[in-house]
């Protein structure tokens, strides 16, 4: 669980005002192009629950009318974010429209192939909740929310943002088996500063989005390029190898699929190439192209 401060939240309230979407619009928005950034695609389709009580008759009425939606937005990396959250308005009221239509029949109409270890239409969710946690009192009882933990993800990633007073808080749910905490603590803090990135400048193109903290930039320049080891200036590449040659000739160097080599082998290989390109004129510090399969 996340928090988003005050002056975010105020700032996304005012964001919502100038581009006449909703909360839910821009943080929908905002997901996907954190979903865009991680995966290089664009075209998703999300989750999200609908209430169900279009109708004024419902309103009153006890009984659970959620129904499930399906919002594909495609988060074009040369569009400017406000106009891919144009997108995201016009996709998500037009899917409300349809709002009342089951999703078990829209999953029965596409007919697809069922697997049973995963949702047959999305793999992630997004909501919003902003009716509020407040205890209330109800004729003498006290009530008040607990939280309710099954243990199992519904889906391969979900994010539930719950919207009080003055912050917002985001709830990550998530298949251990296929993430890491410390995976999701990095998306969440993505994701806040994407939210950042468009309260600042809505008009930013999605291509030009940083969304990298300072931690991130400091991890990627510095500490995994950090790769300095100590190596005799007077020894050359092939000789080292030879080295390690003479001492494990029969080790495996190289395995590809179903082949194999030794060190002895990959050297006597190596040499006879080193052999041809000598007969061809090739001589010290003079270039060669290589053209080879990919393996």
């Amino acid at each position: 669980t996340f928090i988003v401060q005050s002056k975010l939240t105020d700032r996304l309230n005012q964001l919502t005002r100038d581009t006449g979407a909703t909360l839910f619009m821009v943080l929908l928005a905002a997901y996907n192009v954190l979903l865009s950034k991680y995966s290089g695609q664009e075209d998703f389709l999300v989750g999200t629950p609908a209430a169900g009580r279009g109708h004024a008759d419902t309103e009153a009425m006890i009984g659970i009318f959620v129904n499930t939606l399906v919002l594909r937005n495609r988060p074009l990396a040369s569009q400017p974010f406000s106009a891919f959250l144009e997108d995201v308005k016009h996709n998500t009221l037009l899917a409300l429209e349809h709002q009342e239509y089951p999703f078990d029949q829209l999953v029965d109409k596409l007919d697809r192939v069922r697997d049973v270890s995963r949702n047959p239409i999305f793999d992630t969710m997004f909501s919003l909740q902003n009716k509020g946690t407040e205890v209330i009192e109800l004729g003498g009882l006290r009530l008040q929310p607990n939280e309710f933990n099954l243990g199992v993800s519904k889906f391969d990633l979900s994010l539930h943002v719950t919207e009080t007073q003055d912050q917002l808080t985001l709830t990550w749910e998530y298949a251990t088996s296929l993430f890491k905490l410390e995976t999701i603590e990095r998306f969440a803090l993505h994701y806040i500063k994407v939210l950042e990135i468009v309260t600042q400048d809505v008009g930013i193109r999605l291509a030009d989005m940083d969304m990298l903290t300072e931690e991130d930039k400091h991890l990627l320049l510095y500490e995994f390029n950090n790769t300095s080891a100590y190596f005799p200036r007077d020894a050359t590449i092939h000789g080292r190898f030879e080295q390690q040659v003479s001492r494990t000739p029969d080790d495996m160097a190289i395995i590809f699929g179903d082949k194999c080599m030794t060190y002895q082998e990959l050297n006597e290989l190596a040499n006879r190439l080193a052999r041809t390109l000598r007969a061809d004129g090739v001589g010290p510090d003079q270039p060669v192209g290589i053209i080879a399969q990919r393996s």
